[in-house]
């Protein structure tokens, strides 16, 4: 009993022993490569098989040394023992390989879906088992820093390929964007609130626009073409520039070449250009009009200014020195002329002719009924003129056609075809309707001119030819022909 007792013992120690050094020389082979352990000093151990028999001593190394045969062992059994322990040495280096692959080493083995050496599960990482990633954008979940997640590769949906959800400044063109560069910059084609850069729109676009203030004022610093003002622009640059025509070479109303300065215009109180006057003012009755051209006759002041009214008005007909008139601009639409000569003794009609003519008019010639009733008026109206007469009205522009010439028992005006009288500018007159007049019977010539007499409303009285110069008198009126 006691030698079967040691016998087992001893061969259990002895395959334990085996192990451990076949695991110690695979760990010194792998780190000492071809060192022999007995360069160490170290002695050899000599190690038996299961024996019978007594042990005897111990050797240098401490290990136990027994002789004596093997009980019942032959040489297969010799054999066979040591073909086990080649096999356990083996089986202890399959071991070892195993060992050195395992989940978490940083490298995808056979078997594992990831391994990135921490495999705590967290996002983008790896499985705590190697068996299967962490959460990913595109896993369809929202995780980590994710906005969105919708699984998919559709990158202008709502939910891009990086996992943020759709926006404008992302880079991709969705609706409701006209469009996306995916840049923060106002200054390029495309703003950052994911509109086309336009002129107005308050950014300066870069190489395209000079200034952009974001109004459609003309007069400021920046125009709304989004150019900057400059002298040159046919616009006045408020408290900068005084004018600019756009051509700027200080011509003739216009400007001066630095738009600092008016050009020569009406008004600046010389006379330039087109200019027959200009004496600085808007005053109608001073024979110079507000467009520089000179007042010639009542009918001009009248079309220059229709609210002219009735009253004394400088005239300048041309190279006559300006001179002052009545003038009624009320009868027949207005710009009747009259000027009043107290000639202080008598003059005939043809010497009458001759004096108005020096004022560029011509003897007193009534166009109409009313026209006839206002020069009534102005001959008996002491504020007009030097003097009120009837005798303003005693001779007329009023001639015979030819010598002899009657309109008698007949009107005298021009709608009278019968009537062998005429106006000396062949224009249109009126002195009557009436038809128990005996007179002008005939006895004149074409340079006579005869009397009238008046009621006192204006209305005729009588009138008379004789022959020669026909009748004279101490006053008349002059007027222009152009208002007939």
């Amino acid at each position: 009993m006691n030698n079967t007792f040691n016998n087992t013992t001893n061969t259990g120690s002895l395959m334990l022993t085996r192990r451990i050094l076949a695991g110690l020389a695979l760990i010194a082979a792998s780190g000492c490569s071809g060192d022999d352990v007995g360069d160490s000093g170290s002695a050899t151990t000599t190690t038996s098989t299961t024996t019978t028999g007594e042990t005897t001593g111990v050797d240098s190394t401490g290990e136990s040394t027994t002789t004596g045969t093997a009980s019942g062992m032959s040489d297969s059994d010799s054999t066979t023992a040591s073909t086990e322990e080649t096999a356990t040495e083996s089986d202890t280096s399959t071991d070892s390989d195993t060992m050195r692959s395992f989940c978490g080493d940083g490298v995808v083995d056979d078997g594992e879906a990831c391994d990135d050496g921490v495999n705590d599960g967290a996002y983008e990482g790896c499985a705590v088992d190697c068996s299967a990633p962490g959460p990913s954008c595109g896993d369809g979940e929202v995780n980590g820093p994710e906005g969105c997640d919708d699984g998919n590769d559709i990158d202008d949906d709502a939910c891009s390929n990086s996992c943020a959800a759709a926006g404008c400044g992302d880079g991709v063109l969705q609706d409701g964007e006209q469009c996306d560069d995916g840049n923060d910059d106002d200054t390029d084609a495309c703003l950052s609130t994911c509109v086309p850069a336009s002129c107005g729109d308050g950014f300066v676009q870069a190489d395209v626009e000079e200034c952009d203030d974001a109004n459609d004022i003309d007069t400021d610093a920046c125009l709304s073409s989004c150019a900057a003002a400059s002298c040159g622009d046919s616009i006045v640059h408020e408290g900068v520039e005084l004018c600019d025509d756009g051509v700027n070479d200080g011509a003739y109303d216009g400007c001066a070449v630095d738009c600092s300065a008016l050009g020569p215009r009406c008004g600046d109180g010389e006379i330039n250009g087109p200019e027959t006057c200009d004496d600085n003012n808007d005053d109608l009755t001073d024979g110079c009009l507000g467009n520089c051209s000179a007042a010639t006759t009542c009918l001009v002041i009248k079309e220059f200014d229709d609210a002219a009214t009735d009253g004394t008005y400088t005239v300048a007909p041309e190279g006559i020195e300006p001179f002052e008139v009545h003038c009624d601009m009320t009868t027949d639409g207005g710009g009747y002329s009259f000027l009043k000569i107290n000639a202080g003794g008598q003059y005939f009609a043809k010497d009458a002719e001759v004096e108005c003519d020096t004022f560029g008019m011509s003897l007193f010639i009534p166009r109409t009924v009313d026209h006839k009733n206002s020069a009534w008026d102005i001959a008996n109206n002491a504020n007009i003129g030097p003097d009120a007469s009837a005798n303003y009205m005693r001779i007329l522009g009023i001639y015979p056609k030819n010598n002899g010439a009657t309109c008698n028992l007949q009107p005298m005006n021009s709608s009278n075809v019968n009537c062998g009288w005429k106006a000396s500018d062949d224009g249109p007159w009126y002195i009557h309707e009436v038809n128990n007049i005996n007179e002008p019977n005939g006895d004149n010539n074409v340079i006579g001119s005869m009397y009238y007499t008046w009621q006192g409303n204006g209305n005729i009285q009588h009138h008379n030819d004789i022959p020669g110069d026909g009748y004279s008198s101490d006053r008349f009126m002059c007027s222009f022909g152009d208002k007939q």
